[in-house]
C-alpha cells in the first residue's frame, strides 16, 4: 500500500487501532438487537428462534446433513460479534501437517469470508463479524455460507484426513493405470474419492498420458502433482486441485515460473498459446489455472496432457552467471547468500537513485548490527529480527525469526515503501523485549516523515522527503528494538 495523505480520521497515534467509527459510521447495535435481527432472519426462513434456542443462547439451524449454530458473544469488554459455526469432524490431537496446510489453503480462496479452525479436536467451518453496522442480509449471508461449505465439506474433509492418516481403504475403481506403491493408491484413491464421476474421467487421462511417457507423478490426498525431469531435476510443471465450495475442480501452473527457470522462451511461449488454444485459463500474478467443467471433455484433457509433455521435452533450465556486481549501485559489503545478493541488485535497480542509496545503508548497517537480510525474490528485501524463544508458555514453538521492516521497490505505479512491523507486541513471533521498547520504537518511527498507519499496515514512502537522517533515525529505532530483545533473552 503507498502512503497517502493523511485526513482528520487519521488516527496519529502510533499506538491506536484503526478505529471501526471511521469506517462503520455510528450504527452501535446492543447485543439484544443483533439477536433481535437474528431472529428476524430465522424466521423469514421458516425456523423458529424459540425451538432453536440451545444452551448458551446459541441458536440451532439445520439443513441437509449440516448442522449450524449462530449466536452474539463478546469478544473483549464492549466488542461483540455474531458468529456462525458449523462442527464438520473430529480430528486427532496433532492433526497431518498436509492437513492443516490443505485448509489454510482453502481459508484462502474456497471458503469466502467463512474460516476453517480447529478446537478441542473438532474441525469448525465459521464467520464472525462485529455487530456495528451489521443488517439482516450479512446474517442470512453469513448462515448461507456456514451451511453450503458445510453440507459440501464434510464428506470431502473426512476422507482427506483418513488418507494422511493411512485410515482410508484403496478403490481400485477409481485409480489411473498405472504401477503405484501402496502410499501412492491410497492418496490417489483419497483424491479420487472428491471427484464427481466427470472430474475422475478427466483426471485419470490426464495422469495416465502422462505417467506412460515417462513423467513422475506425485500423488497426495488433496492434490496430484505432475512433475518433469530436466537435466536430473525434478521440477513441477502442473498440479491438479479438487473442487471445493464454489471453487471448481481445477489443473493449475507455475505460470511465470517457467520463465525464470526454463529456456528457450519459444517453448514457453508454445506452451501458453497451446493452454489459452485448449481453454481459456485465468491468469493470476504468478500463475493460471483452467476449470475442469462439464464443457472440459477428455478430449481436451488428452490435448492438455500433449501441450504439458511438449514442454517438458524441450526446455532446459537457465544457467545462471556468477554473481556479477553493477558498478552504478551503492557498494554492500554485507554477508550475504549469492542469491539474496542477486535479489538485492534487481531490487535496487527498480529504484530512484536516491532511494538506492538509502535501502543499502539499512541494509549494510542493519547486518552489520546482526540482523538478517533476505531477498530471494526481486522486489522485497526482508530485514528480519530474531524474537528469541520463550521458555515456556503460548509462545515457546512459535518461529524465532520476522520481518521487522520490508524494502519495496516500486510496483504498478505506486513508488518505493518501507512496510513495518507494527502488531509486533501480539504476532505469533511475539518477542520478550518489554512493551515500552516495542512502543519506543513505534513512536520513533511514527513521526517519520512519509509514515502512513491503516489497520495492519504501516508503512513509510522512500520519497526525497525521506533522507539520509531520516533513514538513520529509522534505523536507530530498529537497533535499539534488536538491542532491548537481545538483552530480554538474557534475563
Amino acid at each position: 500500500m503507498s502512503a497517502e495523505k493523511r485526513d482528520d480520521r487519521t488516527p496519529q497515534s502510533p499506538d491506536a487501532p484503526w478505529s471501526p467509527e471511521y469506517q462503520r459510521g455510528e450504527d452501535n447495535r446492543t447485543p439484544e438487537q443483533a439477536l433481535a435481527m437474528l431472529d428476524d432472519v430465522l424466521r423469514q426462513n421458516g425456523v423458529n428462534p424459540q425451538t432453536a434456542i440451545g444452551p448458551g443462547g446459541w441458536r440451532h439451524i439445520r439443513t441437509g446433513v449440516a448442522h449450524a449454530l449462530a449466536g452474539v458473544v463478546e469478544w473483549q469488554a464492549e466488542e461483540y460479534l455474531l458468529v456462525v459455526f458449523s462442527p464438520l469432524l473430529e480430528v486427532p490431537r496433532d492433526p497431518p501437517a498436509e492437513f492443516l496446510a490443505w485448509l489454510l489453503r482453502l481459508n484462502h480462496d474456497s471458503t469466502r469470508s467463512a474460516r476453517f479452525s480447529i478446537q478441542d479436536n473438532t474441525l469448525i467451518i465459521g464467520i464472525s463479524r462485529p455487530i456495528r453496522g451489521l443488517d439482516p442480509i450479512e446474517i442470512a449471508e453469513s448462515i448461507h455460507e456456514v451451511l453450503e461449505i458445510a453440507n459440501l465439506a464434510e464428506r470431502k474433509l473426512q476422507r482427506v484426513l483418513d488418507g494422511l492418516s493411512g485410515n482410508q481403504l484403496v478403490d481400485v475403481r477409481v485409480l489411473p493405470s498405472g504401477k503405484m506403491t501402496l502410499a501412492e493408491a491410497q492418496a490417489a484413491s483419497t483424491f479420487f474419492g472428491t471427484l464427481d464421476d466427470h472430474g475422475q474421467k478427466v483426471a485419470r487421462t490426464i495422469i495416465e498420458y502422462w505417467a506412460k511417457r515417462g513423467h513422475p507423478v506425485e500423488f497426495k490426498p488433496s492434490g496430484i502433482s505432475l512433475l518433469m525431469n530436466v537435466e536430473g531435476k525434478s521440477t513441477g510443471v502442473a498440479s491438479m486441485m479438487p473442487a471445493f465450495g464454489r471453487v471448481k475442480q481445477m489443473v493449475t501452473f507455475g505460470w511465470e515460473g517457467l520463465r525464470k527457470e526454463f529456456e528457450p522462451g519459444e517453448a514457453i511461449d508454445e506452451f501458453e498459446k497451446g493452454i489459452q488454444a485448449i481453454a481459456k485459463p485465468k491468469i493470476m500474478e504468478t500463475t493460471a489455472h483452467i476449470e475442469i467443467g462439464p464443457a472440459f471433455e477428455e478430449k481436451d484433457a488428452a490435448r492438455l496432457a500433449l501441450a504439458l509433455h511438449r514442454l517438458a521435452t524441450s526446455v532446459r533450465r537457465i544457467k545462471h552467471s556468477l554473481f556479477a556486481p553493477d558498478p552504478n549501485l551503492p557498494s554492500i559489503q554485507a554477508k550475504l547468500g549469492p542469491e539474496t545478493r542477486q535479489g538485492i541488485q534487481t531490487t535496487l535497480q527498480e529504484c530512484p537513485k536516491y532511494t538506492q542509496e538509502i535501502y543499502a545503508r539499512l541494509i549494510q548497517e542493519w547486518s552489520d548490527n546482526g540482523g538478517i537480510v533476505q531477498c530471494t525474490r526481486p522486489g522485497k528485501i526482508y530485514l528480519k529480527m530474531r524474537a528469541h524463544r520463550h521458555a515456556s508458555g503460548e509462545f515457546a514453538d512459535w518461529p524465532s525469526k520476522f520481518n521487522l521492516a520490508v524494502l519495496a521497490s516500486p510496483f504498478k505505479g505506486k513508488g518505493p515503501e518501507i512496510t513495518v512491523a507494527w502488531r509486533i507486541n501480539t504476532s505469533s513471533e511475539k518477542p520478550r523485549a518489554k512493551g515500552t521498547a516495542i512502543k519506543a520504537f513505534k513512536r520513533a518511527v511514527s513521526v517519520l516523515p512519509g509514515f502512513t498507519h491503516h489497520g495492519r499496515i504501516s508503512t513509510l514512502e522512500v520519497n526525497r522527503a525521506f533522507d539520509s537522517g531520516e533513514a538513520e533515525r529509522f534505523l536507530e529505532a530498529m537497533v535499539s528494538l534488536k538491542k532491548a530483545e537481545d538483552r530480554a533473552a538474557l534475563k
